[in-house]
């Protein structure tokens, strides 16, 4: 059986390598990790799932600087072909509050959130074959966190290219996103475990939970323009971020 090749940005930590190994279970991908700084950890992930006899491919690219995106697609199609799955995942989380908002971390978090994951989605659309792009958000897309202005904002931005996406680029390509709440903790934050989480179940998701959501967009071929939120009820319990009176 041909295997399907799936590209995933910020493939070498985190989420993005959870999301990578699970795919690697399911024996029909090869899998094209994308990393920029991480590139011990996306090597020796790369080892590990080839010695399990998935097909795996690790390309540098900084996703920042946005001229070379279509590049990183490119190399991927030409080394691995056709693109059938693209998993925009690749984040940074900027702390900061309306009034503190600096430029470069501004188009950082736009360059990253939303103007790569688009012009990759252009990429895998101009295929003209079939597809899928799962988009990776936030429960805080409904929500209005006042310490993570810029992240939150160009995350609402992908939320919106997730649903225009979806539209323009039926019935070829379907376009999805998962939102998940508290997962793991920020990679540059102390984790503690808080006394109450802010969503209705007042619990703590799991990553095994996540890449079931993962597979629920994946296998459901009727799923487009749908965002899931694996969140606990997050984006239903009013606005936790904010400050009580």
């Amino acid at each position: 059986m041909k295997r399907k090749t799936v590209l995933i940005t910020g493939a070498a930590r985190r989420l993005g390598a959870a999301f990578a190994r699970h795919l690697a279970l399911r024996k029909n991908y090869q899998i094209a990790l994308h990393y920029n700084h991480s590139e011990q950890l996306a090597t020796e992930l790369q080892l590990e799932l080839i010695e399990a006899g998935v097909p795996c491919e690790v390309f540098r690219a900084d996703l920042q600087q946005i001229d070379t995106v279509p590049a990183l697609f490119e190399n991927v199609r030409r080394q691995m072909g056709s693109v059938d799955l693209l998993i925009n995942n690749a984040s940074i989380f900027t702390n900061d509050s309306i009034g503190a908002i600096e430029c470069p971390k501004l188009l950082s978090n736009f360059q990253i959130h939303a103007f790569a994951p688009l012009l990759l989605s252009q990429a895998l659309f101009q295929q003209q074959s079939d597809g899928l792009i799962i988009n990776m958000l936030d429960a805080r897309v409904r929500q209005n966190d006042p310490a993570y202005a810029t992240y939150s904002l160009s995350k609402k931005t992908l939320l919106n290219i997730t649903e225009y996406c979806a539209v323009v680029m039926a019935p070829g390509v379907r376009v999805n996103a998962l939102a998940p709440g508290w997962v793991l903790p920020a990679a540059n934050e102390e984790y503690e475990i808080p006394s109450k989480f802010p969503n209705l179940l007042n619990q703590m998701g799991t990553v095994q939970g996540l890449v079931h959501c993962l597979d629920t967009l994946i296998d459901n071929p009727f799923l487009t323009g749908q965002v899931l939120y694996y969140d606990g009820g997050e984006h239903l319990a009013g606005s936790p971020y904010l400050p009580t009176r």
